[in-house]
């Protein structure tokens, strides 16, 4: 074993003496009992030879080591006792005082939970009207999105309607241009009718009317239908008919008479209003 071994060991037993309650005790009833030895043997400015005269003379005695040892023990035998006695007293005391806390903190928890309660409600609410004003969003924003369908759908109708007025009239049209060819096709079977069995006509004449014939509008063509010539040749017509009689005079079907407000037919005239008559 070793030097610092041995040193270690006598630290380690020395700390567990120290830690009984005779040599604590001890230990400072020696310190109180001897404090001027003590100081002196500190503090003193004189050699350490008069130290140990002094202390030696005056404070070296047998009372020196007793009087500790005698108060270490009244120390370790009564003040134990000393403080269960208070204890006992202060018994009473004490629990009237852990009471008075525990009724303190009671009191506290009670008051935190009434809080905690409220806090709770308090949620509970602001979470209450959260969702209703989410649902009265929602619903608004349901009735904005239907509002923008209903008006989309509006609308569709709106384009589907023209789009089938459009069609109607465009149908219509068709009917019409369609009711026209059928008349024309049946007015030139009629008209190639006619002149083969008037060939005897001069052929410039039938020439010339067919070219005449090849030029008339629909209107033109009805207008001519609903003729009906006096003996002759003359035709009246109103101010409304005004136009397209100078346009059938320009293509030389008419002559016009001012004064009376009346046509003659040229011949090729006389011979159109026959042959479309006859349709």
């Amino acid at each position: 074993m070793t030097i610092p071994d041995l040193i270690k060991d006598f630290i380690d037993a020395s700390k567990e003496r120290l830690k009984t309650p005779i040599s604590g005790a001890f230990l400072w009833s020696f310190i109180i009992y001897n404090w001027r030895p003590i100081f002196l043997l500190m503090f003193s400015n004189k050699s350490i030879e008069d130290k140990i005269t002094v202390i030696n003379n005056e404070y070296c005695n047998l009372l020196a080591i007793i009087v500790p040892i005698l108060m270490a023990i009244f120390y370790t035998k009564t003040i134990p006792w000393i403080m269960l006695q208070i204890d006992n007293d202060l018994l009473e005391t004490k629990l009237k005082r852990i009471d008075n806390i525990y009724d303190s903190r009671s009191h506290t928890m009670d008051r935190k939970i009434n809080i905690a309660k409220l806090d709770f409600k308090l949620k509970n609410a602001e979470s209450g009207n959260r969702e209703i004003e989410d649902y009265l969003e929602q619903i608004e924003s349901l009735k904005n999105s239907n509002k923008g369908l209903q008006d989309s759908i509006k609308n569709i109708n709106e384009a589907n309607n023209n789009t089938i007025n459009e069609l109607n009239n465009q149908f219509t049209m068709l009917e019409a241009e369609n009711s026209k060819l059928k008349h024309r096709l049946k007015y030139n079977s009629l008209r190639v009718n006619i002149l083969s069995e008037t060939l005897h006509l001069d052929q410039k004449l039938v020439d010339h009317t067919v070219i005449v014939a090849d030029t008339l509008t629909f209107t033109e063509y009805m207008f001519l239908w609903r003729q009906k010539m006096t003996e002759n040749n003359m035709v009246k017509y109103t101010t409304d008919k005004a136009e397209m009689v100078h346009e059938l005079a320009n293509k030389g079907v008419f002559i016009i008479d001012p004064a009376s407000s009346s046509v003659q037919f040229t011949e090729i005239g006389d011979l159109l209003c026959k042959i479309i008559q006859t349709v």
